[in-house]
């Protein structure tokens, strides 16, 4: 084993300098193997400084985490830092304990390849970097603002990278099942190396991945190369840390799921027209409701026997847009969906004050239902009005799974105390399947319009129709069509024993209440 190098005066200084943040310092030499170490040596690693020096820094650095760190240390300039790496050491005392941490790693910008290591002990949740692979779409957005949050009194320039490899899945799912899994977690290794902290990267679809990163890319670029053989396309956006909000990190990740939706053969430049277009147009929906300039068209329900009017449904419109689906997805993406209900229940409400006997359906997102106070302003919009929450109805609609369905059911239960009669939306489609029906105690279903769409001639669609209103009916629960645009669906409907109708057939959306 090789005798301590002691390290001279200044080098000592600079020591302290780096222990104002670091709990343990060592040095590296070309090969990787320690050439001093000071500080909590004893107690990161079960053994005395003068011990570990000569050891490699594979003795003590977790095995999961060798091929990450490798590639980082290998890719370091001189001159380079890389903070914040997320690191567990192993004591070498065999007594196999662990600790996690923070590394920070810097090559000195001289000759020889020294690189200068500062380990921070116990710093954050382990579980937020222990992941064996990629991070998810929506796990990559918490990580996102995690990192610029962490880099946020740094000066260090941060990049989101979008990252595709096209073909790559179709040529590793073509090798051996052991050369495929090696070649997968060959570009997770890459991947996570090139990241900061070594965590920030995710698979977003097939071949197609991102990351944030403090360091160049061409490295990561040359690497993915070799693994694949094959192109690498790429696309870099500049993030600017302390400056991002939670809604410009959802603003992200809604450009990143319209990128995505583009192909695999989009170009860098989209992406950033899309993340562009999309701060611009959350910016100018965040006015909107500001202003309250959001307008409302209203379409009818019939009864389906007698064809009269039950009530109508109020819907948004953004502009001169036709369909605010879009909107109302970035709405949810951004979660300033529960502006926009609070909002138009508002409206409804003092539309309702000047009408004597209408009746009309808002829209309730399911992430409004369960966000903690809303259904409490609902109601205090309307309290001491008993008979205008007889003839206001709230539909909750989701794009995400109820997460809560006992939570849901008992805010349902406080709208319907207070006099509102509650309908599920879009019943037969996502999530809102048989569970909801048997644990959320609602007064109106709507089944989904495809149902309604592919009736004729579908015997198979036509029995499912026929015995989910068979069950509403037996559970004393009324039930609309929607989408029924022509004339032998609402008959066939009607005969199936749906109560209620909504459609082209019965009327299109108006501005005006007739």
């Amino acid at each position: 084993m090789a005798s301590p190098r002691v390290p001279s005066p200044d080098k000592l200084q600079l020591l302290g300098v780096a222990f104002a943040s670091a709990d343990l310092a060592f040095e590296l030499d070309q090969d990787g193997r320690v050439t001093f170490a000071i500080g909590a040596v004893k107690q990161a690693l079960g053994l005395e400084a003068p011990e570990i020096v000569g050891r490699s820094w594979r003795d003590f650095i977790a095995p999961a985490e060798h091929a990450r760190l490798g590639l980082m240390l290998a890719d370091l300039a001189s001159g380079e830092r890389r903070r914040a790496i997320k690191t567990t050491c192993v004591t070498l005392d065999g007594q196999g304990a662990v600790t996690t941490g923070e590394l920070a790693i810097f090559r000195l910008p001289d000759k020889r390849v020294r690189i200068s290591c500062a380990f921070r002990q116990g710093h954050g949740d382990p579980a937020a970097w222990a992941a064996p692979s990629l991070l998810d779409r929506v796990a990559f957005e918490a990580a996102a603002r995690s990192v610029l949050d962490e880099a946020a009194g740094s000066a260090e320039p941060l990049h989101l990278d979008l990252v595709e490899l096209p073909g790559f899945e179709a040529a590793r799912m073509a090798l051996s099942a052991a050369a495929g899994a090696q070649a997968r977690q060959d570009v997770i290794d890459a991947l996570q190396a090139s990241s900061y902290g070594g965590f920030a990267a995710a698979e977003l679809a097939p071949d197609r991945f991102a990351l944030v990163r403090s360091g160049g890319a061409a490295p990561l670029i040359s690497r993915l190369g070799r693994i694949t053989g094959g192109p690498v396309k790429t696309a870099s956006e500049s993030l600017t840390p302390g400056a991002a909000t939670p809604h410009s990190l959802r603003a992200l990740r809604f450009a990143l799921d319209r990128h995505i939706e583009s192909g695999p053969d989009a170009a860098g430049a989209t992406f950033q027209s899309v993340l562009a277009e999309t701060l611009a147009r959350a910016d100018e929906f965040s006015d909107r409701l500001a202003r309250g300039d959001v307008a409302l068209v209203f379409q009818p329900v019939v009864d389906l026997a007698s064809r009269q009017l039950h009530h109508y449904e109020a819907l948004v419109r953004f502009g001169d847009e036709s369909s605010p689906q879009e909107a109302i997805e970035l709405a949810e993406a951004l979660q300033l969906i529960t502006e926009l209900d609070l909002a138009v229940f508002a409206s409804v409400a003092e539309t309702l004050r000047t009408l004597a006997s209408v009746k009309i359906a808002v829209n309730l997102s399911g992430r409004s239902l369960l966000e903690p106070g809303v259904v409490d302003k609902l109601l205090a919009l309307t309290k001491g009005r008993r008979r205008i929450c007889a003839r206001l109805l709230v539909e909750i609609t989701e794009t995400h799974a109820l997460k809560d369905l006992c939570a849901a059911n008992l805010l349902i239960g406080q709208l319907r105390q207070a006099g509102h009669l509650v309908c599920l939306d879009d019943f037969g489609a996502g999530a809102a399947s048989l569970d909801y029906l048997r644990r959320l105690e609602v007064d109106i279903i709507k089944i989904d319009g495809r149902y309604s769409r592919a009736l004729n001639g579908d015997r198979r669609t036509q029995l499912i129709v026929q015995n989910v209103i068979r069950l509403c009916r037996d559970l004393g629960i009324t039930v609309i069509a929607e989408m029924v645009e022509d004339e032998e669906s609402a008959k066939l409907i009607a005969g199936f024993g749906a109560h209620l109708g909504q459609g082209w057939l019965f009327g299109r959306p108006a501005s005006a209440l007739a």
